[in-house]
């Protein structure tokens, strides 16, 4: 395998905005990019996308030198790569199918990523004559603000994959997360949706409204989470003694609220969770609305790296 350090040129195989994401964070950590849509107008806007993103985030030289080459097909814009990154859609077979191709296309020592969001990498690695090389690499969108990559092995997933993914993850800035085994979501998908479950059971049961849960996990546990996880939350939360302190004393009524939990019907909560939104939104378009978010991002971000 190539080594972290090695990795100069990288192919970027799909280009909605996960694909653009990782164009804009590979370009500023200087890397050459060669990257492939099947869609001419997802590689046509392409290149201003991405100047801008680099300026808006604070990289203004990489815009000005930014080394991006775009290609018309998924065979061209794989060679010479020494890493690849693919993107496309979340459906079983366009990610066997263009898996596949990388597979037959790229030399057995070049690392192939998936930034699949929750379909099981073994479920693809029968079928690939280099399985030991396939690793999701998975974001969180905005891509090229959100630090976290999830580098998770499938059950043919060379122990040597994993760790040159996760170091070359490091050097261009991403805080990578290796998991110990796959599961369906991952871990941090697998996080908010529990979290998403109960705030949407909370407005089922009239407990509160679409805006009251918002701002209660801006104002309350968004902060918090930002630089404890929960884990750590809690055992701050139990003062001197800790984590052990915390269950001992407020663990019963945890697990009480556990065993009450429920699944609310999605499906029929559709509607009133749109309309919260919306009232939350007060006229916003979605495109005002990620500006003021990866602002705020930006910012928040800006200033946990001042403080160390």
């Amino acid at each position: 395998m190539r080594s972290a350090q090695q990795i100069a040129t990288v192919a970027v195989i799909g280009l909605g905005t996960i694909g653009t994401g990782w164009v804009a964070q590979f370009a500023a950590a200087g890397l050459t990019v060669r990257a492939f849509d099947p869609d001419a107008e997802q590689r046509a806007a392409l290149e201003a996308t991405v100047r801008d993103m680099l300026v808006r985030n604070g990289h203004p030289e990489a815009a000005e030198h930014l080394c991006l080459s775009l290609h018309d097909t998924l065979e061209a814009a794989v060679e010479g790569v020494d890493f690849a990154q693919e993107n496309v859609p979340e459906r079983q077979a366009i990610k066997a199918d263009v898996l596949g191709r990388l597979d037959r296309a790229l030399p057995g020592d070049v690392i192939i990523a998936t930034s699949t969001s929750g379909l099981m990498l073994s479920d693809f690695q029968d079928a690939l004559a280099a399985p030991k090389r396939l690793v999701v690499g998975h974001p969180f969108h905005p891509v090229q603000l959100m630090p976290l990559v999830e580098v998770v092995p499938g059950r043919r997933t060379a122990a040597e994959t994993v760790t040159i993914a996760e170091a070359f993850y490091t050097r261009i800035g991403k805080v990578a997360v290796r998991l110990e085994k796959e599961a369906p979501g991952h871990l941090v998908n697998r996080l908010q949706a529990a979290l998403w479950r109960e705030a949407v059971a909370c407005v089922e049961d009239g407990i509160a409204s679409v805006a009251q849960v918002d701002a209660a996990v801006v104002n309350c546990l968004g902060p918090r989470w930002s630089v404890v996880g929960p884990h750590m939350a809690f055992h701050l939360g139990g003062g001197k003694g800790g984590l052990r302190h915390f269950i001992d004393q407020l663990g019963p009524g945890i697990q009480t609220r556990w065993e009450g939990f429920r699944t609310p019907d999605l499906t029929a909560m559709t509607d009133p969770l749109v309309r919260g939104v919306e009232d939350e939104a007060a006229g916003r378009d979605i495109d005002t609305l990620q500006q003021e978010r990866d602002r705020k991002l930006a910012a928040l971000l800006a200033h946990r790296t001042r403080e160390g």
